[in-house]
């Protein structure tokens, strides 16, 4: 019983550092677009790019977690 509540501690923990480096990862694309905004004013390429960035970077959570429920 004690390796399964152990395993599963490091499998929650293992999801939130998951989750916390997705957010690091929005926050760096977010710099990296603001950046390239002062150096190019393309405002439907961008745009077009943060819709991407946004449909891409949410959806792995939920798979993953769901994955992790089912391991």
């Amino acid at each position: 019983i004690v390796c399964l509540l152990e395993s599963v501690f490091i499998k929650i923990v293992f999801i939130f550092q998951f989750i916390s480096f997705i957010r690091f990862l929005q926050q760096f694309v977010f710099i990296i677009q603001s950046f390239l905004q002062r150096r190019r004013r393309q405002f439907w390429r961008r745009r077009r790019f943060r819709e991407l960035v946004g449909a891409l970077i949410p959806d792995p959570t939920p798979v993953f977690c769901g994955e992790y429920e089912i391991a």
